[in-house]
């Protein structure tokens, strides 16, 4: 089994819509993902839902006009590996956009790079 998931969210969707739909289906599929890992825990899951949740309405509401925003998540043994994008900007401190403060207690690590479609992605890695 692929150990990936990815989703898209359309131009038109607003913000608290697309954190709806991106969480809804990562909470439905992520379970199978981990498969019978013994990694599979809720804290986890809260972990990447928390973080996704966050992400998704962050770019949302800074997504490059137009384009599709667009999620991907990875289980590599050890973290989900989160990946949204892309913004029109860097990502803003914590002080701005205090949705960052939830990032940053559940990803071990996070930074941006530029996405494929000339913006900016934001990547986070969350413990298991």
């Amino acid at each position: 089994m692929d150990r990936t998931i990815t989703f898209c969210v359309g131009p038109a969707v607003k913000p608290v819509d697309a954190m709806a739909r991106s969480v809804a289906l990562v909470r439905r599929t992520l379970p199978m993902l981990l498969g019978d890992t013994a990694h599979s825990t809720a804290t986890l899951t809260e972990g990447a839902l928390a973080v996704i949740n966050e992400l998704v309405d962050i770019t949302a509401r800074h997504r490059i006009p137009g384009t599709d925003l667009t999620g991907h998540l990875a289980w590599d043994g050890t973290h989900a590996l989160i990946t949204i994008g892309d913004m029109d900007i860097a990502l803003p401190p914590a002080e701005e956009e205090p949705g960052m403060f939830t990032v940053r207690n559940w990803a071990e690590s996070i930074g941006q790079h530029r996405g494929d479609r000339g913006g900016w992605s934001t990547w986070a890695a969350v413990r298991a």
